[in-house]
């Protein structure tokens, strides 16, 4: 078994990993086929641009992110979300996506998908490598149950979350035959060579 490694960026450049939850991400069982995630990536991005401007900033530094999902029983819905990466002056853009009202945390009555951090930033080394950059290119969706708590605010269980089964398995499997890598993911900064990702 390999050692665990750790990844430092670059002089004083640090990297940190992400998800983040834009609001009306939800997608009902049964309709996750209308889904477009070059779209979803499309707005991503757009927000991004928004929170560069809400902190007087260019878009620099590198990004790479990636599409990912659950399936909550309780509600019949895929909670669509993105786990990505993030390098130098691209931290602190993502961090700003809180300030934008689709990052907002779920509020009383509102029966956001479990959202109540739409925002999740880790900055510092990346250690046990690769793991790290794979995580957000996953195919794996689990089953993610959700409950309402006496606050009227939508949680999910904890512990380790099954797989998903019956329609919604069968929906997820056609998701994922349907769409390539490379419409799943999208990066900033960065582009991959056959001879490594070359920054720029």
């Amino acid at each position: 078994m390999a050692a665990n490694r750790t990844a430092t960026a670059p002089g004083s450049c640090p990297y940190a990993v992400f998800t983040v939850v834009p609001e009306d991400w939800s997608v009902l069982l049964g309709t996750l086929y209308l889904v477009d995630p070059r779209r979803l990536l499309a707005a991503f991005r757009q927000h991004l641009y928004r929170s560069a401007m809400g902190l007087g900033v260019g878009l620099e530094g590198q990004l790479f992110v990636g599409v990912h999902g659950a399936y909550d029983p309780a509600t019949k819905t895929f909670p669509l979300h993105l786990h990505g990466m993030a390098r130098g002056g691209m931290i602190p853009i993502v961090d700003g996506l809180r300030k934008l009202g689709k990052y907002r945390p779920a509020q009383q009555g509102d029966g956001r998908d479990a959202a109540n951090t739409p925002v999740r930033i880790s900055v510092g080394p990346l250690s046990n490598m690769p793991d790290p950059l794979t995580y957000f290119l996953k195919k794996y969706w689990p089953a993610r149950e959700t409950y309402v708590d006496e606050h009227g605010v939508r949680r999910a269980y904890g512990g380790k979350h099954k797989g998903i089964s019956g329609p919604a398995y069968i929906e997820y499997l056609q998701f994922f035959h349907r769409w390539r890598l490379e419409d799943l993911t999208m990066s900033m900064g960065m582009h991959a060579t056959q001879n490594g990702i070359i920054l720029h």
